[in-house]
This record gives structure tokens, C-alpha cells and sequence, in this order.
């Protein structure tokens, strides 16, 4: 069985270098694959409801190439990489319900932010955490870190009986599963989610978190199969270091993630939101 540490909701360097390499290897099984058989094998696999939306979101283009078509995000080579993955699943006995492997397909038009042109888009193929290497979110309190500003503006000087949970709307959220608890440094916290590194991380002051730990109507976690970006006039592509050394569920570095939708959750005040599973804290 795969060894999660429940901390940091991680894998090591060898599990995840072991999980990779079969993720690998049932991929490879598909990559000489005609855009008509991987069709076939998607229908075969995916669940019923899912079937249609997933294959008209794949590129209308000569095998399966790189679309500019902002409704077409997925390739030929991503239809290979569900299939893989589906069988990843299989093999690993990871909780595939028996109606099919369950599948949504969210495009994002985006304004010039996360690498994105004016007018880019983002699309995601998602699946259900229970079909991934975590197994499953229940119980846990995702978590996403808040700069000084969001904060300021979402939390501390919101006076609306409105917060928002999560990026903005319409758009999807990036959370961790690693364990927040009080008391924490937040050298700790950088650790926990990865950040390591990054200018948040450097930036003087305290360091924010946004957990949720009950059920919140619309969050919707689930796990990212494929992920793709296209600016104006460009045809969709990877994006960068997706998938890298990795599997879905899990960044380079062996921390898990889940994607969320953004929500709007109404309440008085933040002792009424805490109240909901809903927290933010800082960490010095």
C-alpha cells in the first residue's frame, strides 16, 4: 500500500518516484494509440454521463493536434493520458466507482493572471479525489494561503455578510491537504505547503491560511488529470511542469492538492464563519 504522510499529507521521494514510473508506464501503453481508439476507450471507461462532454472537448484538428478552438482544450495526447491514468487507477485499486470512471471537463476564461494573456483561458480535466492516489478528502481540512492584501480586503475590512472562498468567481482553487494546526511557525507553514522558494514565502510579515474543515456547498474538491492554457491566437498547450515526476493528486514535491470551485459563503462575521469549518490565521 502507498505510505501517506498524514502531516504533511505527502509522499516521499521514492513513492512518488514509484508512482510516477507506473503512471508512466500505463500511459506509454496508449502513445501509438489513433485518436479513434483512444475515443473507443473512453467510452469504454468513462462514466456514461461524463462520455459526451469529455470527447467534445478534444481537439477537432488532424489527430488530435493542439487546438485554438477555446471549447477544445484536450489533445490526442491527453485522451492517451486518461487512458493511462484509468488504468493506473485500475491497477492501483483506487476506489473507481463501478458506473465509470467519473470525469468533468471546466474551462476558465482568465485576465492576465497565472501566466495568462487578456482574454487566456485555462482548462482542467478533472476526477474525483477518491479516484486518485489520496483516496479520499473526507474529514480533512483543505487550505490555501491568502496575501496581505486578499486578506485585508476579504476578511478583516469585509463588512458586506458575504466571503469569498476560495480565487474569484468562476474560477477554481488550488488547496492542500497538509495538516494546519495553532502553533505553528510559519517557517512551518511554508514547509507544509511547498512554498519554499517563492516570493510569498519571502515576503516580511505574517504568513495567512484559509482552512476548511466541514463540507461547503460548491467547493467540489477534486483532482487534476490534465491541465492546459492558451492566450489569444495560441492553440492550447500544457501547462508548465504539470505532471512533471509526479501523478495527479500530488505537485513535484510529493504534496497533495485538490481543486476547488470558488465560493461565496454568507455570514455575519468570522466567528459565524468559523463556525461553518471556515478559518483564517497567521502565522509569524
Amino acid at each position: 500500500p502507498t505510505k501517506i504522510n498524514k502531516t504533511m499529507f505527502s509522499l516521499s521521494s521514492e513513492e512518488l518516484e514509484r508512482l510516477h514510473g507506473e503512471f508512466v508506464d500505463c500511459v506509454a501503453v496508449y502513445s501509438s494509440a489513433s485518436l479513434e481508439e483512444l475515443a473507443t476507450r473512453v467510452g469504454d471507461t468513462v462514466r456514461p454521463a461524463d462520455r459526451a462532454s469529455v470527447l467534445a472537448a478534444v481537439s477537432d484538428q488532424p489527430d488530435g493536434a493542439p487546438s485554438d478552438d477555446s471549447m477544445r482544450p484536450l489533445s490526442h495526447s491527453d485522451l492517451a493520458l486518461l487512458a493511462g491514468y484509468v488504468d493506473f487507477a485500475t491497477k492501483r485499486g483506487l476506489a473507481v466507482p463501478a458506473t465509470g470512471f467519473p470525469l468533468e471537463v471546466r474551462i476558465e476564461q482568465r485576465s492576465g493572471n497565472l501566466g495568462t494573456q487578456e482574454g487566456g483561458h485555462l482548462a482542467m480535466l478533472l476526477t474525483d479525489v477518491v479516484c486518485s492516489v489520496i483516496g479520499s478528502a473526507d474529514g480533512r481540512a483543505i487550505s490555501h494561503t491568502l496575501s496581505d492584501d486578499l486578506y485585508k480586503t476579504r476578511f478583516e475590512e469585509n463588512t458586506t455578510g458575504s466571503y469569498t472562498i476560495g480565487s474569484y468567481p468562476g474560477r477554481s482553487k488550488f488547496f492542500s491537504l497538509a495538516k494546519v494546526e495553532d502553533g505553528l511557525s510559519k517557517a512551518d507553514v511554508i514547509e507544509r505547503f511547498g512554498l519554499s522558494g517563492y516570493a510569498k514565502a519571502k515576503k516580511p510579515g505574517p504568513m495567512y491560511v484559509l482552512s476548511v474543515d466541514k463540507p461547503v456547498a460548491g467547493l467540489q474538491p477534486k483532482v487534476v488529470i490534465a491541465y492546459k492554457q492558451k492566450g489569444p491566437g495560441e492553440v492550447w498547450r500544457t501547462r508548465d511542469h504539470f505532471l512533471e515526476g509526479s501523478v495527479p493528486g500530488f505537485t513535484q514535491g510529493g504534496l497533495s492538492e485538490v481543486v476547488c470551485q470558488t465560493v461565496s459563503v454568507d455570514a455575519a462575521s468570522q466567528d459565524e464563519l468559523a463556525s461553518l469549518g471556515i478559518t483564517v490565521r497567521s502565522f509569524e
